[in-house]
């Protein structure tokens, strides 16, 4: 489906140019005569960029955008500034009241579509974060943060100091944050990439100025590749004229170009907007991230949920899951939890599940896996081991426990705590054709069947299942 590009222009003919232009690339484009005509507009038919002559706004730039912006949830809805003849006289009132950029109707073909690219891409994927963490607030995944700014540290890549002195001093003038200059060869040597004081870097510069076309583009897809900025937006500084290049760079994913004969104020501009909307990016993946965290993690002890366990055993149980071998399921309850919870309260039972919860973490390997799938049943997961060893990594866990010396507050005797486990074995390699949760809850039943077997015997003890699971 083609995006919508809504055209905002009061003198028909710029519009009619400009929608030949698009239409050749393939947009769905919209006309209005006029802001009113623009928000009706808006209304109906939701594009995904608007283009906004000078001449509608000049006056009160403000004003026109939450005009535009207010007919829909188009948070992220790239709004261009169209000016004429070269006029760069509105450029820094216009970023600074929140357009997205602002090009010159003369702006050459090419750039003037990359540049439309670029913003369309950056507005669905400013979009997609946006309804993750709305969705991840929504089911109380997530806690919504409040907006935050940081010192950032921009690193100038040029080959000529004295170039980047410059260009640092009349950037520093209206930015508060730190800069480094560094030749683009020694950002991206072995020694420097480990070295933190070059690889910590916000944002990049790159002075392309006095290179030629081909090496220019090197140079870029070399540091948006280097280890260490791989996520750090870099961000080209070109000659005055240099719009095809420019065009190449925007296709390439570079995210904003700088020009040589660009306002200071206008460029401190720019990249403060890149490193709010790196912020915001950051800010809305560690929110994912949380909510995928608590997705998967049992509040009370930190431990993985059953669901998360689950799956573990599924992945395991398929051909890929490991190199074959054996592994051992362990099903592991408290003893007597019930006389814990009713005797000293249910606060004293959740420090009980914490201890232990801790206590079984302690005694297992990276590699092993413990999660809580009942009230105060776990289930333990240990990878490429043989009925031997899991007979001893079990006994071991039985004693760990039954040794914790828990003193409640208020109770002058430590709380006896034990524990008693079922364990059975499975081979990756075996039944490959049969359902993998078929064979998990199989799994699963014959584990349950020996704890059952070892709270018979009395608790505190473990016992093996007599065959293992196909």
């Amino acid at each position: 489906m083609s995006s919508r590009v809504l055209l905002v222009d009061d003198v028909s003919t710029s519009r009619i140019i400009l929608k030949v232009k698009l239409s050749a690339a393939y947009y769905t484009v919209t006309q209005a005569a006029s802001l009113e005509d623009a928000r009706a507009s808006i209304a109906v038919d939701s594009p995904d960029l608007i283009l906004v002559s000078s001449r509608l706004v000049k006056d009160d730039m403000a004003r026109a955008i939450a005009h535009l912006k207010q007919e829909r949830d188009g948070a992220f809805t790239p709004i261009i500034l169209l000016t004429e003849h070269g006029d760069k006289s509105l450029n820094i009132s216009a970023l600074t009241s929140g357009f997205a950029d602002v090009l010159d109707a003369a702006t050459p073909e090419n750039y003037l579509l990359a540049r439309l690219r670029g913003l369309l891409r950056q507005g669905h994927f400013d979009q997609d974060l946006r309804k993750h963490a709305l969705a991840a607030r929504a089911l109380g995944l997530a806690e919504s943060q409040q907006a935050f700014s940081r010192p950032a540290v921009i690193t100038l890549v040029t080959d000529d100091p004295a170039s980047g002195i410059q260009l640092r001093n009349a950037l520093s003038r209206d930015l508060p944050h730190g800069f480094q200059i560094v030749a683009a060869d020694k950002l991206m040597s072995p020694e420097t990439r480990s070295d933190s004081q070059y690889t910590r870097s916000d944002v990049l510069i790159a002075d392309l100025r006095h290179m030629v076309r081909d090496d220019a583009l090197r140079l870029i897809a070399d540091l948006r590749a280097s280890v260490g900025i791989l996520e750090c937006p870099v961000l080209p500084l070109l000659a005055d004229q240099a719009s095809d290049l420019a065009a190449n760079l925007l296709d390439m994913g570079v995210k904003e170009i700088l020009f040589g004969d660009t306002d200071p104020r206008e460029m401190a501009l720019r990249l403060d907007a890149q490193l709010d909307h790196e912020w915001a990016k950051e800010e809305v993946r560690s929110q994912i991230n949380d909510s995928l965290q608590a997705a998967v993690t049992d509040p009370l002890t930190g431990l993985y949920n059953r669901r998360y366990a689950l799956s573990f055993l599924k992945c395991l149980l398929s051909p890929d899951g490991q190199e074959g071998g054996m592994f051992a399921v362990m099903v592991a309850d408290l003893d007597h939890f019930k006389r814990i919870n009713d005797s000293f309260g249910h606060a004293a039972g959740d420090t009980v599940l914490a201890q232990v919860s801790n206590t079984l973490c302690d005694h297992l390997q990276g590699k092993d896996l413990v999660a809580r799938i009942g009230g105060e049943e776990f289930l333990i997961i240990i990878p490429e081991t043989n009925r031997g060893e899991a007979h001893r990594i079990a006994k071991t866990l039985c004693e760990a426990v039954r040794s914790i010396s828990l003193t409640l507050p208020g109770h002058g005797a430590p709380v006896p705590v034990t524990v008693s486990i079922g364990v059975t074995l499975a081979n990756a390699t075996l039944s490959d054709d049969q359902n993998h949760e078929t064979r998990a809850k199989a799994l699963l039943e014959q584990a349950d069947r020996a704890l059952y077997a070892s709270k018979a015997d009395g608790r505190n003890t473990v016992t093996l299942n007599a065959r293992s699971a196909a």
